[in-house]
Order: structure tokens, then sequence, then C-alpha cells
């Protein structure tokens, strides 16, 4: 129901930028704004199913986390990446290989157009450390939980 809600709303979000933009500005959209959307959904499935972490300890890294990489949308003020912040941190803190997978896959599109399509080595940087840091932070904090 999750993922579903979050493809709806992507796919409804690219149509009507589909109908407001020019052909480039609706794909940067879709390959730039929707994989954090779908992913977000996904990272909370697999949240939610997972049976290694305390719910309630990983429920506040996941929401910690998609906070912080949302609000880039709001200002880019920030020095970090958002999609780098998220997809690091699902990349060691999802329990499914799947998830793991697809945070990977755009782990590696997101350090394409970073690193070499616009030279943000910056951004990519810090959101990588903040990612790495808050995913090894819920592996510890959620398995020091689950052995109390």
């Amino acid at each position: 129901m999750i993922i579903t809600g979050a493809v709806a709303t992507a796919a409804g979000l690219t149509i009507l930028k589909a109908t407001r933009s020019d052909w480039w500005t609706t794909l940067h959209f879709v390959q730039y704004v929707i994989p954090p959307i779908v992913f977000s959904a996904l990272l909370i499935v697999d949240g939610l199913a997972s049976r290694q972490c305390l719910g309630i300890t990983r429920m506040a890294f996941d929401g910690l986390v998609i906070a912080t990489a949302a609000s880039r949308l709001y200002t880019t003020a920030t020095p970090f990446s958002g999609h780098m912040v998220l997809f690091a941190y699902g990349l060691l803190a999802a329990t499914n290989r799947t998830t793991r997978l697809i945070a990977l896959l755009l782990l590696i599109h997101t350090t394409v157009l970073k690193l070499i399509v616009w030279a943000d080595f910056s951004t990519w940087s810090y959101g990588a450390a903040m990612g790495v840091v808050l995913g090894i932070a819920c592996l510890k904090f959620s398995s020091r939980a689950e052995s109390t």
C-alpha cells in the first residue's frame, strides 16, 4: 500500500510536470526527484517488515534520514546531498536484499550525476558521509536495543 501510494504520487507528479515543462525539465525531474520518493517508501516498508531491528528504533532513524534528505527540497543552503544521505543509509540499514540492491543502483546513479555530470564533489561527499554515519548508527543502536 505504501509503495503503491508512492508510485502513484510519482506518476502523478511526472504527468503534471510533463504537461507544464519541456522534455529536458521533465527528464531531469524523473531521474532526480522520483527515485528518492519511491525509495523512501521502499525503505519504510523494509523497516516495518524488518525482524532484525526493533521497529521504533529503525523507524526513528528512517524518519530522521527521510526528513534530512527531504530538507534539500526546501533549501539548497545545506552542504549535503539528500540523495546520497538517503541511498547510502538505505544501503547499510535496509534488511531486504532487494532494497539494498536498489539503494546501490541509485547510489551509483547519483554518483554519476553528482561527480561526472555536475562535478559536485562537496555535497556528494558530505551526503555520503552522513548516510554512512546514520546507517552505522542505525545498525549499532538497533542491535543494542534488540539485545536488551
